[in-house]
């Protein structure tokens, strides 16, 4: 595998063993056997975390492969991931699939027979696998029994832990990813606890050792977003959710990492734009020569820093104003403790948003609505800094003016003197609005006969600025494909290579925006020209405001408290703030300018037709030949570079992730030509990147805050590694003395580790006798029956945590089954609104009060938010009382359902609190009744799965019906209609009761008298 010599620095790290502490002769083998070290390794963005992952899973494949062919064991070689994304999955089978191919082909030309191959390539023909909700429980059991690599979701793991499918003695280690995300009560903290057996409670009628945890295998967790341990004691935390007491950090500016993305030579200078030569194409003054000769290089970094128009300086100037003054109003909030200074440049990033949401979600029914509203203009001003860079100027004009009309007059920086400025600027970067005095003053008598002017006075003269981006996006891929040229002219036989003979896959050309909407744009730039773009830009943006203005209109012609009050009824005259107010004048101008262009139209495919002869379009077609455009939103960039294998490289947005990849992608490709003595092809550089940037803007800012950010992060990280006290073992004890082997204890003497969420309320009182509270711990809560659903949450967890015995199954009926007596149905804030909105809730209160004495709703908060459902501001507005009200909804359940409990739960720690009172006294709940509960006892019903439910409940509701005798109605009349149809006598033999036979005959076959007429 071609893999960087930091990448083998890390595989090497982390599969380093160790000799189980306490081993000795006496030890059992199973103790004997060699400790696997768990860790954390927290990598720079960028530096190819698929490739350690998989050369990881490569060692483990081969390992398993040659325990296979000599006869050893192999169903304890399984290896779980957990955690991962899915472009981070499909990165790293991608890294296997390639080196699979690779190690074939090189078996193929050394003419290897069938037995080496098997044993370079192992005797397993697929790589990984992936177990999701579509994999059923026989084949998830099959795929254990197999072992290699599995990609499982957590939900899955941690119920066939508990259902004992999956033994912990099977698995040799977990993977997890995205460890900057874990928290005590996270779904992969979970796994991991079950997977040391700290609290486990296996099925004994399950798997061998299910009940048992593994104290050997490793437990290695990654993350590539170092940006997020910003703060005090964040990696403690992940390490003592994740049980490791190692943590491997993997900067930038790490000496080996230094080394591999720059082997050999020297990071080449940034080329000035004047020495390419981009201001005059057609002069080769100061053009790079390329270098000769056969050796490769690594690439060649162009940047190309390109001014901010006036307008567009005065914009963000602007923009970083208006954050200023919010920002300012924001940190006199005593209550906000964040982990970043409260400055424009960190308001660039969005998880300084997300941080200042964290913070005043704890407080948020005592914040202010001004506090509220200046979080969202934050995000708002965030959004637009990068928009004035990236969108054309009547895309941008559009993107405000929807701003204006949907956020109205609760925003806060619509009123600014900033706002002002924005609008005005970016109105002058589209169009002009003059009077029209060439054709004379028209004037006409308005009302008591006064001479008025009319709309034909004024007109709008379009400006159209275009983003400076675009002109030099066009020289440079004009130049890259004069190169293009030289390069294809130097090869004496393309058809040989594989291609067709034109070339048009030959040195493909990447280019990198940020978003899809660039892209799309850039291709029919490039195809159509700038000024055909921006005049269809400049036509929808006409196109949208007549039609916003007739909306408005038809609105405010519509409301009769504006009759009579003459021009001040006039919808488009509405407040707006600083920002300004839409004149009339220029609205009656911008709705009679006629479309620039009518004759150039655009395909749905971004194909050009219905060009006039007589015009001169500006596109450039030939420009197109070989350019891929990715969008790095889709955050697949690794698999782009492998697929299209560009030669040249163009960074429209800047990003220094995307920077990273290609570093990584660069020094891989430079390491597999020279392991295989790949000779060049008439040019020594191995690829060429051209990175665009406006000098002195906001996006070159949050460029280098970015960095800047990063390397602070990893130098907090270094600082705190060296001080940091790690008391948790791997096993998720807490070491309190040095370790003495033993027979019984062969790690150490060693005291349990309390669960976090283990009587919390309580600490002081035990503590006062010695060991209370490690005795408090020891003890067993109870067990519940929990439904599968419900392990989507983090509730499961925490309940194992605290020392209740789970036991998931399918529930009909309930989520949580406390006693045979009691039934729980959980609810979140968010789940609570969609179950009352769609009358789910109400049916499940009622199915719970059928079948259980003490139903309960419970409404769980997060802990980390607010615990209110609403603030005092929304008590007192009077609007509690509605239709549409939360508190409303939840009375109206509690009249109809009179024996629904609801209980309020502050956070997932406080519901197990909950639970082991109300469990308290009560008889454990029966695995199998609770199976049962709300599953048609009809087998016939039970078997089959198309059941008329509907008509079942219609059935039940009829008078003369009961539990008794609907079961035998239902089987002898099979539909509705026919029960209608059976006389009394036969009603009274199916139901065996005349009293009740009598009631539903005369329902079905009285006369509905007394019936409205129409």
């Amino acid at each position: 595998m071609a893999t960087l010599e930091f990448h083998r620095a890390i595989v090497e790290e982390l599969t380093e063993v160790e000799e189980g502490e306490g081993t000795s002769i006496t030890t059992p083998a199973s103790a004997q056997a060699l400790r696997n070290p768990s860790s954390l390794v927290v990598l720079g963005e960028g530096l190819g975390l698929s490739y350690v992952i998989a050369e990881l899973l490569r060692i483990h494949l081969e390992e398993a492969g040659r325990a296979e062919r000599h006869g050893g064991e192999s169903r304890h070689r399984l290896v779980i991931l957990i955690g991962f994304s899915e472009y981070q999955r499909k990165a790293i089978v991608a890294v296997l699939a390639r080196d699979r191919r690779k190690r074939e082909e090189s078996l193929r030309q050394v003419g290897s027979d069938g037995a080496d191959r098997e044993a370079h390539s192992g005797s397993r023909e697929s790589v990984v696998g992936d177990i999701d909700s579509s994999v059923g429980s026989a084949e998830r059991s099959r795929l254990y029994a197999l072992g290699g690599c599995l990609f499982v979701t957590t939900r899955i793991l941690t119920v066939d832990f508990l259902q004992g499918r999956l033994s912990p003695l099977r698995v040799s280690g977990l993977y997890v990813g995205g460890a900057h995300r874990l928290k005590d009560d996270s779904g992969e903290a979970f796994c991991v606890r079950m997977y040391r057996g700290t609290g486990h409670h296996g099925n004994p009628e399950g798997d061998e050792g299910a009940g048992k945890g593994n104290k050997f295998g490793f437990v290695h967790a990654f993350t590539d977003e170092p940006t997020a341990f910003a703060g005090t004691f964040k990696v403690e935390h992940v390490m003592k959710a994740l049980h490791v007491r190692k943590v491997f950090l993997w900067p930038r500016f790490e000496t080996r990492v230094q080394e591999s993305l720059q082997p050999d030579t020297a990071p080449p200078e940034p080329v000035d734009v004047e020495e390419l030569g981009l201001v005059d194409s057609d002069s080769d003054d100061g053009k790079v020569e390329e270098e000769k000769g056969s050796k490769l290089s690594m690439p060649e970094v162009v940047e190309l820093s390109i001014p901010v128009t006036r307008s567009m300086e005065i914009i963000q100037s602007a923009l970083a104003s208006a954050m200023e003054s919010c920002l300012k109003e924001l940190g006199q909030h005593k209550f906000l403790g964040l982990e970043f200074d409260l400055t424009v440049s960190n308001n660039l990033f969005r998880d300084f948003g997300r941080s200042i949401q964290r913070q005043l979600d704890k407080r948020w029914h005592l914040v202010s609505r001004k506090t509220k509203q200046i979080t969202r203009d934050l995000s708002t001003l965030r959004r637009l800094a990068f928009c004035v860079l990236r969108y054309d100027s009547p895309t941008f004009l559009q993107y405000l003016e929807m701003l204006r009309a949907t956020e109205g007059v609760n925003s806060i920086w619509l009123f600014l003197d900033d706002a002002h400025v924005i609008f005005d600027e970016a109105k002058k970067r589209v169009y002009k609005f003059v009077r029209d005095d060439s054709g004379g003053e028209k004037k006409k008598k308005g009302k008591g006969g006064a001479p008025q002017a009319t709309g034909s006075q004024h007109k709008v003269v379009p400006v159209l600025e275009q983003p400076s981006k675009w002109e030099h996006l066009k020289q440079v891929l004009e130049e890259i494909q004069q190169d293009r040229s030289k390069m294809l002219q130097g090869i004496d036989d393309v058809r040989d290579r594989g291609d067709d003979g034109g070339g048009s896959s030959m040195y493909p050309i990447l280019v990198l925006t940020q978003e899809n909407l660039v892209a799309t744009q850039l291709q029919h730039f490039v195809l159509m020209g700038g000024e055909a773009i921006m005049n269809d830009a400049f036509n929808l943006y006409l196109a949208w405001r007549n039609l916003s203005t007739k909306g408005n209109q038809a609105k405010g012609s519509k409301n009769p408290r504006d009759k009579g009050k003459g021009k001040n009824s006039d919808y488009s005259l509405r407040m707006t703030g600083a920002a300004g107010v839409s004149m009339r004048h220029e609205d009656q101008a911008l709705q009679n300018a006629a479309p620039v262009e009518k004759k150039r139209k655009r395909a749905a495919k971004g194909k050009v037709i219905d060009l006039e002869e007589e015009e001169d379009p500006r596109g450039t077609p030939w420009l197109m030949e070989g350019v891929h455009f990715y969008a790095l939103e889709g955050r697949e960039l690794e698999l782009e570079l492998h697929r299209i294998k560009p030669s040249f490289v163009v960074l429209y947005d800047q990003s220094p992730s995307a920077i990273r990849q290609l570093e990584v992608y660069s020094a891989t490709t430079l390491h597999e030509m020279r392991a295989s003595n790949c000779e060049t092809e008439g040019h020594s550089r191995l690829l060429r990147i051209y990175m665009l940037f406006y000098a002195e803007s906001l996006e070159q800012q949050k460029f280098c805050t970015a960095v800047d950010r990063e390397r602070k992060v990893f130098k907090s990280l270094i600082e705190q590694k060296a001080v940091m006290m790690a008391p948790i073992a791997e096993d998720g004890t807490a070491v309190v003395e040095k370790p003495t082997s033993s027979l019984r204890d062969p790690l150490g003497a060693t005291t349990p580790l309390l669960p976090f969420g283990a009587g919390s309320s309580s600490n002081n009182a035990v503590t006062r006798q010695a060991g209370g509270l490690l005795a408090k711990a020891k003890k067993k809560a109870g067990s519940i029956v929990v439904d599968m659903r419900e392990f989507m949450s983090n509730l499961p967890g925490v309940l194992h945590a605290y020392g209740f015995q789970i036991s998931p199954c399918t529930l009909e009926v309930g989520d949580y089954i406390l006693s045979p007596e009691i039934c729980v149905e959980r609810k979140a804030i968010p789940d609570l609104i969609q179950s009352f909105g769609s009358g789910r809730l109400f049916q499940q209160a009622k199915a719970m009060a059928k079948h259980y004495r003490y139903p309960v709703l419970l409404i769980e908060f997060s802990g980390d938010k607010a615990f209110a459902l609403q603030g005092p501001d929304d008590w007192s507005s009077g609007s509690d009382i509605s239709q549409r009200a939360l508190g409303s909804k939840l009375s109206l359940l509690a009249i109809h359902v009179p024996k629904l409990r609801i209980i309020w739960s502050r956070s997932t720690q406080a519901t197990a609190d909950i639970f082991a009172q109300l469990k308290s006294n009560q008889e454990e709940p029966r695995f199998e009744d609770a199976q049962q509960i709300g599953i048609p006892e009809d087998p016939h019903l039970r078997s089959n799965n198309n059941v008329n439910q509907a008509a079942l409940d219609v059935l039940q509701k009829l008078p003369g019906v009961t539990q008794t005798n609907w079961r035998q109605l239902a089987s002898k009349a099979k539909t509705l209609s026919r029960i209608a149809a059976m006389s009394e006598e036969e009603l009274r033999k199916v139901m065996n009761s005349s009293k009740g036979a009598k009631a539903l005959f005369n329902l079905l076959n009285t006369a509905c008298v007394g019936v409205p007429s129409l």
